[in-house]
């Protein structure tokens, strides 16, 4: 079964991450290049995306 979905997406400067938060147990969190996320991904639409927003000027990635 497919079903189509539209999302928005939007950019956001992280200044301060927790170490916990309340939905804690129910996420997980990992920071990671968007090269990197580009393969952990497999809707071919959701690639594209992360490959094209790297392109951003105003969108920093830091590579760690």
């Amino acid at each position: 079964m497919s079903i189509q979905i539209r999302v928005s997406v939007y950019a956001l400067a992280v200044c301060e991450q927790l170490w916990q938060w309340p939905e804690q147990g129910e996420r997980t969190r990992i920071w990671v290049h968007p090269d990197r996320a580009a393969v952990m991904v497999s809707d071919r639409a959701l690639i594209s995306f992360i490959k094209e927003v790297q392109q951003f000027p105003e969108i920093s990635v830091n590579s760690k």
